[in-house]
């Protein structure tokens, strides 16, 4: 990897959120911003994560009690990474949520590399979910499920060091 810049390429890496309702309607897009750090945003200024080359770890406690005040509904998501190169085009970022269940067995629970091979991505997903454990329409939550580690991993190819293979973003919800 070389610190030096190159023409045509960037700094910080772009990416853009499909938003949706809990019904599936589709909200918009915006920018991603702050809204990996959801429960305690920075404000005003560009998330270090978003900075090519650069590691960048945070770890902070919620007060998961303010999503039920401040939140009537989750938002669902599907991410983006935005290509300058090809005039913004938009490249969709798969997602290993390693909670995920098939047929009784966990295949996104790695212990290591060696065990991604049978991974099953998906595209969308949520920082929170104050609803699903409701018993009745308008009844309260009895559990709120939550991102309890977010990990978006941007890897540069082995043999054309001035390109990325697809970013990899990876949750853990509890």
């Amino acid at each position: 990897f070389n610190m030096n810049e190159k023409a045509g390429t960037v700094d910080y890496l772009q990416f853009v959120l499909a938003r949706y309702d809990l019904n599936g309607t589709f909200l918009g897009f915006s920018n991603a911003t702050n809204e990996f750090e959801w429960c305690s945003p920075t404000l005003n200024q560009v998330p270090r994560w978003r900075k090519f080359g650069y590691g960048h770890k945070r770890t902070y406690d919620c007060n998961l009690f303010n999503v039920l005040r401040y939140f009537d509904e989750p938002e669902f998501y599907d991410l983006y990474l935005v290509d300058f190169s090809r005039d913004g085009a938009l490249y969709p970022v798969p997602v290993r949520n390693r909670n995920l269940r098939d047929g009784g067995r966990y295949p996104n629970e790695n212990t290591n590399v060696d065990q991604e091979a049978d991974d099953l991505l998906t595209r969308r997903f949520f920082f929170y979910d104050q609803v699903s454990s409701r018993t009745s329409l308008n009844g309260e939550a009895t559990v709120i499920r939550y991102a309890k580690n977010i990990k978006l991993t941007t890897t540069v190819q082995d043999l054309e060091p001035s390109k990325i293979l697809p970013p990899l973003l990876e949750i853990l919800y509890e």
